[in-house]
């Protein structure tokens, strides 16, 4: 990659989001409103939360080229990707449910059919299929 400029960085509170353009307004140490900070570039963008804390990067002391780099707290994140790899178990949760809870109670479920004609349902098979997602989903 070609050499972009010198990179600073800074500390800031996140005081407005715009999602769609995918940009924010940021206040910095000195109370001064930094407008038009970009959330991310095409690949990973990032939806901070108003009010929480973040770091900032700007290229060469230019305030038309800043950008976040980290933020406290996250209302959204933006992955686009034709194949998305994580090397440690996910926990993917909404309010009080869980996404692996929710798969091991639909299994358990699936071993208590009971086929009136024809083949029921495989449970070491089930069983299987339980153990491996234990070991992607918390």
């Amino acid at each position: 990659m070609a050499h972009q400029g010198a990179v600073q960085t800074f500390w800031g509170v996140v005081k407005a989001v715009d999602w769609e353009e995918k940009e924010a307004v940021i206040t910095d140490h000195n109370g001064v409103d930094i407008e038009e900070v970009l959330l991310g570039l095409e690949a990973v963008s990032i939806k901070p939360k108003i009010g929480s804390n973040c770091l900032i990067g700007i290229i060469d002391n230019k305030v038309e080229q800043c950008f976040l780099i980290w933020a406290e707290e996250l209302e959204e994140l933006g992955i686009k990707s034709e194949r998305l790899k994580v090397d440690s178990q996910v926990d993917i949760s909404f309010e009080s449910q869980n996404l692996g809870d929710l798969f091991r109670r639909l299994c358990d479920e699936l071993k208590k059919v009971i086929v009136v004609q024809g083949t029921s349902p495989n449970i070491p098979a089930i069983e299987k299929i339980v153990a491996d997602s234990k070991k992607v989903l918390i």
